[in-house]
């Protein structure tokens, strides 16, 4: 157990107002079959040695358990999905809108519904390709007001704009090494060569004036590598 904070409040075990203790514990519960552990949040009474649940935390502890097992799934937590949202400046409404989905869909994944595999990688798809999601945005151009329109075309471009520039660094980045490796290697062989001349100069004037005299003068050239 963890104390989170405290707060002066009423209580609602005691029924007096005191400092309650907010804490979190990790606990375990089975969701959709799998067995997973979670951070919940309780409000704490020291006067009754009791933990409360008050209706925001239930939400809070609800959504914990959803979040732990999308983890677990290989599922985008709601907190994910939120980041998405948000980082093409979209509302919850709209974005369902755009995608065809139900109008509350967004909200409903971002609260208490755990998605299903094909909106989850439709998700993804948004997040990693902004260029795609532009073209979801002309398709769903009629199905939204054109300062909405306008608002997410902005944002989206701007993100398409970012992550071209991200790859074009990259590209960047991975012909500098190859033209390093390349200068570098050449240099390699180079040396590698010229020290088997030298070497070939020193064994080949060696030979001759270690010969006998019937063999003087008839070294054999010795092949560089």
């Amino acid at each position: 157990m963890r104390i989170l904070r405290r707060e002066n409040k009423f209580c609602l075990s005691c029924m007096q107002e005191h400092t309650v203790d907010i804490i979190e514990r990790v606990e375990s519960e089975t969701f959709n079959g799998l067995k997973v552990n979670f951070n919940s949040i309780y409000e704490y009474c020291s006067n009754t040695d009791e933990c409360i649940e008050t209706e925001e935390i239930i939400k809070a502890n609800g959504l914990a358990v959803k979040d732990a097992y999308r983890r677990a799934s290989g599922l985008l937590t709601s907190a994910e999905i939120r980041k998405i949202r948000e980082k093409y400046n979209i509302s919850q409404k709209e974005l369902s809108e755009i995608l065809d989905w139900g109008k509350a869909t967004i909200t409903r994944y971002e609260n208490h519904q755990v998605q299903d595999r094909a909106h989850d990688d439709i998700l993804r798809k948004i997040d990693s390709d902004p260029q795609w999601f532009l073209e979801m945005l002309n398709r769903a151009k009629d199905r939204i007001s054109e300062k909405s329109f306008s608002k997410y075309y902005k944002a989206a471009y701007e993100q398409y704009v970012k992550k071209k520039r991200s790859s074009m660094y990259k590209l960047t980045e991975i012909n500098n090494v190859v033209s390093i490796s390349v200068i570098h290697s050449e240099r390699t062989c180079t040396e590698i060569c010229n020290r088997n001349m030298y070497s070939n100069k020193r064994l080949t004037s060696f030979l001759r004036e270690h010969s006998t005299d019937k063999n003087r003068g008839k070294v054999e050239p010795l092949l560089s590598i």
